[in-house]
């Protein structure tokens, strides 16, 4: 008997299809399970090589053994005429089919389930590869050329360009570009086929502006992308006076235009919010062009304008709501720019908010700040209907969205926040503050390489906002020597920005390299004493903190924060249990560190103090939390971190040093997780401290190489001189 027959009547290759058929269903099922569980991104490449090295064992067992109706046996054992190879070959077959059925099922339901989650790396290698949307009726208003002898006057074509921008977004139908996105080709000379590319939009809006005296000429032109054909252009030659009139007919004529290509919906032609003087509208458009830039000074130099503007006019609404808006960001709570108290914030901006409703109660920017303003004092539900409302009169307010994004990641909707994330990013391609939250996305997700090239795709954009982005993704990866590298590169470029310097005091602090650290200036040494557990220095910071803010619910949960993890359970409850308050049956989150945890720690308190069934609903509440979070990918070292704590609350020992552990090695490296108060009952055993030894190891061999990279690698010896101390006993790396 030929070779090849032995082969067919030993089963030999029908069990190679039915091998290759099981694979490929067993691939098909891993796939779909990847999309629904957080597995690591290497199970489908491992389920691949451990089918390719089955393969040739598997043949060589069919070859070797034959199935009888007693079980399995040799060939050699099996005599010619007892042999049901033949019977066997049929089932084999049968199992074949069914097998290929299953396979082209699971496909199906593949195709069925929506994909959830952040966008993959193969989305987001660069600018134009960001969530697409369809160009449909969109148009992007490029920032008019200042084509005045004065270049101080750029503020005015810009802000020109900005009023026509606002004005569009509420044709209805109309996709308008945000404003971050389309300024970011202010002064270069692309094609308005690519710039329409970069922005997802078929339509493009350029002019230029020329003021002399009282004198303005005003010249547009529309234009389609794909043919560069100009659908209307038109020239304006007015007084001063009339620029509000321009703007209106401009924008008729565009709405006009775009009627008839795009067929969109009628409906009363939007018009300019008008000033009362020319005066009064180039203070406004001055003040929102400092709003724009942020910085502290910027924004002080905003509400000097803007007072101005008001001065001229009482009843310009535009300018009450931008000075409500400046005001707010000038507060000293997270994110903001200035030290204001929230009750500074609070009794300057709304009566300001107050007016511009009254005086125009369908302007977008009266909305959008009152969202501002209930981010700032976490009156989260109002916030998110005033930022509703704020979009329904202009759907291209990307910074409204930005508000939104940050207002559902506080109340723990991690999905909704996600969608939110990817529609500011559909109206306002090229925007930083988006991209920098994508990439912290992608980061938790795991896919480091991926969050790195949304980071340093920042770049064009910002090398110091790049840097900084890419600092915070190594932090939390926990790479903490490459995240003090860009970190100082970022603070060599913008040494006043708060991102960086919230990085490089967590960064040095982990490292403890506090004299270097406590460098930085006062606001951000909070986060020095943090990260080295330093309670005394922290808990009078914090106090201080609240005392000059005592309305502030931020200030108030670092305190509680600071209270519980050196020990304080009783006093840090009672600012637990005010801050739940305040918002009944929602967690508290700590937006810093975007984590739970404090709700977790109110949940132990309570369990302390005897209160058993309430401990565990709060205990309920943040495992809902945890879940959303699971789900929407943002799974790291607060993730653990928190459920540890559940679980220690429940009395699950096993379960809680398992995830303490999983906490100890995520990333960022922070020492305060063994001050958890609810870790009482496990830290005297072995696992515990093992534990701890492990994680304090690892730290120190980054402390080692930290000093290492200070002393003789310096990446920006200039903007940071080394202590002397931090490299006492630091010798050249050996190779």
């Amino acid at each position: 008997m030929s070779f090849l027959s032995e082969l067919k009547r030993r089963n030999v290759t029908k069990a190679a299809v039915l091998y290759v058929v099981a694979s490929w269903l067993l691939l098909q099922v891993t796939d779909v399970l990847s999309s629904l569980l957080p597995v690591p991104e290497w199970t489908g490449s491992l389920v691949v090589t451990l089918l390719v090295v089955g393969f040739l064992p598997a043949l060589i067992f069919s070859w070797i053994y034959e199935l009888t109706p007693e079980g399995l046996k040799h060939e050699k054992e099996v005599a010619q005429g007892e042999s049901i190879s033949y019977q066997t070959g049929r089932k084999i077959n049968i199992l074949i089919v069914v097998l290929l059925v299953l396979a082209i099922g699971v496909v199906v339901v593949d195709r069925l389930i929506p994909e959830t989650g952040t966008p993959s790396s193969a989305s987001v290698t660069d600018e134009t590869t960001l969530p697409h949307v369809e160009t449909g009726r969109s148009i992007a208003v490029l920032p008019f050329v200042n084509m005045s002898n004065d270049p101080d006057q750029e503020y005015f074509s810009d802000g020109i360009s900005e009023e026509l921008l606002n004005v569009l977004a509420q044709y209805d139908d109309l996709r308008v570009a945000a404003r971050t996105s389309s300024f970011q080709f202010k002064d270069q000379t692309l094609d308005v086929a690519e710039i329409a590319t970069k922005l997802n939009v078929n339509h493009v809006l350029e002019g230029s502006v020329r003021k002399a005296g009282n004198r303005i000429r005003i010249t547009a032109q529309l234009i389609e992308a794909d043919t560069g054909y100009h659908l209307w252009s038109e020239n304006y030659d007015r007084d001063l006076d009339d620029v509000f009139a321009i703007q209106d007919e401009i924008s008729a004529a565009i709405g006009l235009a775009l009627q008839t290509e795009l067929a969109l919906t009628g409906g009363s032609v939007p018009q300019v919010s008008e000033a009362g003087s020319t005066e009064a509208f180039e203070a406004y458009m001055r003040g929102r062009q400092l709003i724009h830039l942020r910085g502290r000074q910027n924004l002080e130099r905003a509400v000097t304008e803007l007072q101005r503007a008001l001065q001229l006019d009482e009843t310009y609404a535009p300018a009450h709501a931008q000075m409500a808006i400046a005001v707010a960001l000038l507060g000293n709570s997270p994110g903001s720019y200035g030290d204001l108290t929230l009750q500074e914030v609070t009794a300057r901006a709304v009566p300001h908010i107050e007016r511009a409703l009254e005086l125009e109660p369908q302007l977008s920017d009266g909305y959008a700040a009152r969202t501002l303003l209930g981010l700032a004092t976490s009156d989260y539900e109002s916030a998110i209907a005033n930022g509703r409302r704020a979009l329904e009169l202009n759907p291209s307010n990307a910074e409204v969205l930005n508000w939104m994004y940050l207002l559902r990641e506080a109340q723990g909707k991690q999905a909704a926040g996600m969608q939110l994330l990817e529609q500011q990013i559909s109206v306002d391609p090229l925007t930083v503050v988006g991209r920098m939250n994508l990439a912290s996305r992608l980061a938790y997700k795991e896919d480091i390489h991926a969050a790195i090239r949304m980071s340093e795709s920042l770049a064009e954009t910002s090398r110091a906002v790049s840097y900084a982005t890419s600092g915070k993704i190594y932090y939390y990866y926990g790479d903490l020597v490459e995240a003090l590298r860009l970190s100082m590169q970022a603070y060599a470029l913008d040494a006043r920005d708060t991102i960086t310097l919230t990085g490089l005091a967590r960064t040095l602090g982990q490292l403890n390299l506090v004299a270097e650290g406590l460098r930085l200036p006062d606001k951000v040494h909070v986060w020095v004493y943090w990260n080295r557990g330093m309670w005394p220095e922290l808990l009078a910071n914090a106090r201080d903190a609240l005392n000059d803010n005592p309305t502030d619910p931020h200030s108030k949960l670092l305190l509680a924060d600071a209270l519980h993890l050196s020990g304080d359970v009783e006093q840090a409850q009672g600012l637990y249990e005010e801050l739940l308050a305040d918002h009944p049956g929602r967690p508290v989150s700590d937006l810093i560190n975007e984590s739970v945890a404090p709700t977790a720690r109110a949940a132990f308190g309570r369990l302390a103090s005897g209160q058993t069934e309430s401990a565990e609903r709060l205990a309920d509440l943040v495992t809902d939390n945890l879940e959303q979070r699971r789900q929407a990918w943002l799974i790291h070292q607060a993730y653990y971190r928190a459920s540890a704590i559940v679980a220690a609350v429940r009395g699950d020992e096993d379960e809680a040093l398992d995830l303490i552990r999983e906490a100890a090695r995520q990333g960022p490296h922070d020492p305060t997780l063994f001050s958890e108060q609810a870790f009482e009952g496990v830290r005297d055993s072995a696992t515990f401290r093992a534990i701890e030894a492990e994680f304090w190891a690892n730290l120190e061999a980054q402390r080692k190489a930290a000093r290492q990279m200070l002393c003789f690698d310096n990446p920006t010896p200039d903007a940071w001189p080394v202590l002397p101390d931090t490299c006492e006993g630091v010798g050249p790396q050996q190779d």
